[in-house]
């Protein structure tokens, strides 16, 4: 078994479940914690200040474990949906 961390900001966890779904997962046990086929993903957030203190951004930390294979084709499919613009 393997595993991936993943430190991602200005995601919010309700949009990260989405695009779980979207990639065939379903909902885990936990709130914070997706099925799917292969992987198990789980996270938490936390806020982390931006430099100059005043502003901050919510940043997920995303544990992906499962099959080596699953995770290797897995990783560039979430990471497409997670990568945002400014806006």
């Amino acid at each position: 078994m393997s595993q991936v961390l993943l430190k991602i900001r200005g995601v919010p966890p309700w949009l990260l479940r989405e695009y779980l779904l979207e990639l065939g997962a379903t909902a885990g046990a936990r709130e914070d914690e997706m099925i799917g086929d292969g992987y198990k993903a789980t996270w938490s957030d936390e806020r982390v200040p931006l430099p100059g203190g005043t502003l901050s951004l919510t940043q997920l930390n995303i544990m992906l474990e499962g099959d080596e294979a699953v995770l290797a084709a897995l990783d560039p499919e979430l990471m497409r949906k997670l990568q945002r613009g400014g806006g």
